[in-house]
């Protein structure tokens, strides 16, 4: 990744997730601002997209101790654009929440 990429991802988990960062970004882990949005379908596909899926529903960011204000607010920013609501956790805090709540 070149200087000032951010990366983020949609996965439902983030302990494991930003493990497996750590290990392949290595140095650059920083770039990597962990999401959570808590939305979706049953249906999958191009055929299945909703222009609106975002609008109104909850985004969880588990920014790491690692990550710059800057890259968060950029992350924070394009979820906000999608119509999402930001919430922010710990990793750890994220995956106990959502343990319970599954």
């Amino acid at each position: 990744m070149q200087p000032g990429t951010v990366l983020t991802d949609v996965g439902s988990t983030k302990t494991d997730v930003v493990a497996a960062a750590r290990k392949a970004l290595g140095a650059k882990n920083a770039q990597f601002v962990p999401g959570h949005p808590i939305a979706g379908r049953e249906q999958h596909g191009p055929d299945a997209a909703l222009s609106d899926l975002y609008v109104g529903k909850k985004v969880v960011l588990t920014a790491l101790p690692e990550n710059a204000p800057r890259d968060v607010g950029l992350v924070a920013a394009a979820w906000k654009r999608c119509g999402a609501f930001i919430h922010e956790l710990t990793p750890e805090r994220h995956d106990h929440i959502f343990a319970v709540l599954m």
